[in-house]
């Protein structure tokens, strides 16, 4: 594939299942062609956790993909949990130089200063 979009059913699992997400983005990337991209949202528990198999699961990552994009969303965009979500943004290519990695909170970005409250912007 060119370009896949996924949502693993994380919400659903219970932290001990946590490692199947990641053979699921592992299968992903490898049915990617050479630089495919893959749109996935993760836990931040898989970013951040420091269990071994998180940690091999990251350093896969770290060797194997170019990480173009990490975006964390707000709280409660995924109605089954209360866990902010991750985007993230990969191509199937091994990293061959130093590179950056676009990083946002949206979370930050929807709050307004005033009111301290979640709003979405209108658009006309």
């Amino acid at each position: 594939f060119q370009s896949i979009i996924a949502t693993p059913p994380w919400a659903l699992m219970r932290a001990g299942e946590r490692y199947e997400e990641t053979k699921i983005i592992i299968n992903l990337i490898k049915n990617l062609e050479p630089a495919g991209r893959l749109a996935v949202i993760i836990a931040p528990a898989l970013l951040t956790n420091s269990h071994s198999k998180l940690i091999e699961f990251r350093e896969f990552l770290r060797k194997n993909t170019t990480i173009h994009g990490i975006i964390h969303l707000p709280q409660n965009t995924v109605k089954a949990t209360s866990i902010r979500p991750i985007i993230l943004l990969l191509e199937n290519s091994k990293p061959n130089q130093v590179y950056n990695i676009f990083m946002s909170d949206l979370d930050l970005k929807f709050k307004s200063p005033h009111l301290g409250a979640f709003f979405l912007p209108k658009f006309s």
